[in-house]
């Protein structure tokens, strides 16, 4: 009987994993179960591109279940609603899931760092989703038939961070 994997995201980390875990352990011995609630994975550096057209949608997203039958892994779309670490089970969907190894590579969120109104009133581009909203925002702002202002902020971590060597 095969050994099971789960791994928890289908991001650059979790696909990373899915992809190397064959050469690594060796498909005969192990089955790769990939979760993730999108069934997509999205290539995230290009999301600029849908923020600001957000008819673009090419090479930006590629089904998550062709990508894990490519690895020889299988795909559940689902979220995870609980881990039971003692027992080595998860559940997602509705199902339980027992693994021998699990990965977590569920990924993160926008931070907006404690900056005042930053959460209520930026458009982040962090998923597929958010990104495709602060397109349409930003279309709707600039096709109000007036001037729009519209200011673009990234790496606010960078700025917080001290600079060696200088």
């Amino acid at each position: 009987m095969k050994k099971q994997v789960v791994i928890i995201g289908g991001g650059y980390g979790g696909l990373a994993v899915m992809r190397r875990l064959p050469q690594l352990l060796g498909r005969e011995r192990y089955a790769i179960k990939i979760i993730d609630k999108s069934e997509h994975h999205c290539v995230k550096t290009r999301f600029h591109e849908i923020a600001t057209t957000p008819s673009r949608d090419t090479l930006i997203r590629f089904p998550l279940r062709d990508l894990a039958r490519l690895s020889g892994a299988e795909f559940t779309r689902a979220e995870v609603s609980e881990i039971d670490f003692a027992n080595r089970k998860l559940a997602a969907g509705g199902e339980e899931f027992r693994w021998d190894i699990l990965v977590s590579a569920a990924g993160a969120e926008t931070d907006f760092f404690g900056v005042e109104g930053a959460a209520e009133h930026a458009a982040s581009v962090w998923t597929y989703e958010k990104a495709l909203g602060c397109g349409r925002r930003a279309e709707a702002l600039c096709g109000c038939g007036g001037a729009a202002r519209i200011a673009l902020c990234g790496a606010a971590g960078l700025a917080r961070a001290p600079l060696y060597g200088m």
